[in-house]
Formats: C-alpha cells, structure tokens, sequence
C-alpha cells in the first residue's frame, strides 16, 4: 500500500510463519533483494537506537555488497515525534504491548494528545517496541491510505488492530 502510494517498488520477502533463526531470516532478506531485479545500493533501517542493531544489520548487509543506512540514528525521539506531525504524517497505531500500554490505544490516530499522554517511560516513537504503527498518509503520497478497523485481536502481551484497506 506504502509503496504503491509513494509511487515506489516493492521487494516482497516470504518468511515462515515462524520467525527464523537469525542467519536464515539475513539469507532471506539479501537473496530477496537481489532476485527483486532492480538496482538495489544500500538499505535503509528506521532505528533510532545504536543498541547493537547498527552492528547486527551492517554485519549481513555490507557483505552482500550493499550500504546499510541509518538516517534516524542518534535522533531525540521528542524531536523526531514532533517532526513526524509538524510535517503532516498520518499514522495509526495497530499494535501496541499491553504490559506498558492500554490495548484501547489500537486505531488510535498518531498525535500530540496520543503522546502527551503516553506513560513517561515510553517512548513517544515507540522505539522501545512498546507500539508500531502504520503510515496512512504524507504529502508524499499520491493519496491516503483509508482503512477500516475490524478488531482488536491480542496475542500474548501484544494487542494487534485487524483492518481493511477501504479505498
């Protein structure tokens, strides 16, 4: 749906529906960027953190011959939240961990409020896993991207939203 939106391809990799070992999952991922057939440099990775995920990327990523890029590395995630909205990004939040957060929080748009009232020990990028969302909409999108939320399905400590693309 992103993808499509931005007007971008995009390079589907199958993975078990149970998540793989680590050297499978990195097999995975640089075969299924190189069969994509396109003139793929480097990939980008949204973390925030350098917690060891920088090494742990680069460390399959570089031998396969591509740059792994880390645009959001070092940013202050207040800072990064209120760029996310002062730009207009449109988000939904569709998992949420419910041992920190209120399952309520599912399908709830991305926002000031949203954030001002996250607990002070999460983070308001949801960096930590504490949430995940989804972009709906950017001026970069040739149009937004409208869902239906069905329910709230939860699993374990996470709660998931279930939703339809409307249009």
């Amino acid at each position: 749906m992103q993808a499509d939106r931005l007007g971008m391809p995009l390079v589907t990799i199958e993975l078990p529906e149970v998540f793989p070992a680590n050297d499978v999952y990195q097999s995975l991922v640089i075969e299924g960027v190189k069969a994509s057939g396109l003139n793929v440099e480097g990939i980008a990775f949204g973390d925030m953190f350098c917690n060891g995920i920088v090494e742990y990327r680069r460390s399959y990523v570089e031998p396969a011959g591509l740059e792994a890029v880390f645009p959001l590395v070092g940013e202050d995630s207040h800072d990064l939240a209120n760029e996310i909205l002062d730009r207009g990004i449109e988000t939904v939040l569709v998992t949420v961990d419910r041992n920190v957060l209120s399952e309520s929080l599912c399908g709830k748009r991305y926002s000031r409020e949203l954030i001002d009232g996250l607990p002070t020990d999460v983070d308001p990028c949801g960096e930590d896993g504490e949430f995940h969302t989804l972009v709906c909409n950017s001026r970069y999108f040739s149009h937004p991207i409208e869902i239906q939320s069905h329910s709230v399905e939860t699993a374990q400590r996470f709660s998931h939203l279930r939703y339809e693309v409307a249009s």
